[in-house]
C-alpha cells in the first residue's frame, strides 16, 4: 500500500464531502415585476391583487426641463411639482407629492424630495424607510380590484404628458446560487476514491512482486 498517495486521495475525498453539502443553500431575491404600463399618458389603469406591494413608476417627459419651475421653501432650489394619485375600486385616493429639482446642468430633474398628502386608498407604511421617510411612491394593496394612477403637473404643460407610466411589484425569487457544488463536490470525491485506489492497488502489486521474488 502506497500510504502517501492514499493519504492524498482521502483528503480531496473529504473536501468533496466537506463541499456538497453547501449546493441546497438558497438565496432570495426581491425584483420588481411589471404589472402594467404606458408611455405617453396621463393616467393607467389595472387589476391588482389584495396583500401586493404595488409602486408607481413615472418617466420624465424630456420637455419638463424647459420649465416653468416654482421656487422651493429654500428659496433657492428651482422645483416642478407632481402629484401621483393612487385610486382605488370605491375612488378612495391616496396622493403623493414628488418634487423634482432641476440640476445645475439642467439636463435632467431630480427626485428632490416625496411625501404622502392624503392616505385613502393604500397603505403607504410599507414605502418607509427606518426614519420613516417615503422611499417610493406606492402601498399596499387592501383588496382585490381595478386601481388606477394618474400623474397631475404644474398648468401649462397639458401636452406633456409623462413618457412612461406603470404599475410594479415586489417578486420574491428564491435562487440556488451554489447549485454547481453538487456536481463539483461529486467529481472531487470520485477523484479522491480514484486516487486512494491506485495507491492502494500500487502498493498491493509491490508486495507481491516482492512475494515472487522470494
Amino acid at each position: 500500500m502506497k500510504t502517501p498517495i492514499l493519504v492524498v486521495g482521502l483528503v480531496i475525498a473529504l473536501i468533496g464531502i466537506g463541499i456538497i453539502p453547501y449546493y441546497s443553500e438558497t438565496q432570495t431575491i426581491a425584483q420588481e415585476k411589471a404589472i402594467h404600463s404606458d408611455t405617453n399618458v396621463w393616467s393607467i389603469s389595472s387589476y391588482l391583487e389584495g396583500g401586493d406591494n404595488v409602486t408607481v413608476v413615472v418617466r420624465q417627459n424630456a420637455l419638463w426641463v424647459d420649465g416653468p419651475f416654482d421656487i422651493s421653501d429654500d428659496g433657492v432650489t428651482a422645483i416642478m411639482y407632481m402629484y401621483i394619485d393612487f385610486i382605488d375600486p370605491n375612488g378612495n385616493t391616496t396622493t403623493f407629492e414628488v418634487d423634482l429639482a432641476v440640476t445645475e446642468v439642467q439636463l435632467q430633474l431630480i427626485n428632490w424630495n416625496m411625501n404622502v398628502l392624503e392616505e385613502g386608498s393604500i397603505d403607504t407604511s410599507s414605502m418607509l424607510d427606518d426614519k420613516g421617510r417615503l422611499t417610493e411612491v406606492g402601498g399596499t394593496i387592501p383588496f382585490n380590484g381595478t386601481y388606477t394612477a394618474r400623474v397631475r403637473v404644474a398648468p401649462g404643460r397639458e401636452d406633456q404628458p409623462p413618457s412612461f407610466l406603470g404599475f410594479y411589484h415586489m417578486e420574491m425569487t428564491t435562487k440556488h446560487p451554489n447549485s454547481y457544488l453538487l456536481p463539483t463536490g461529486v467529481a472531487i470525491v470520485v477523484l479522491g476514491g480514484t486516487v486512494s485506489f491506485f495507491g492502494m492497488t500500487r502498493g498491493k502489486r509491490r508486495i507481491s512482486r516482492k512475494r515472487r521474488k522470494k
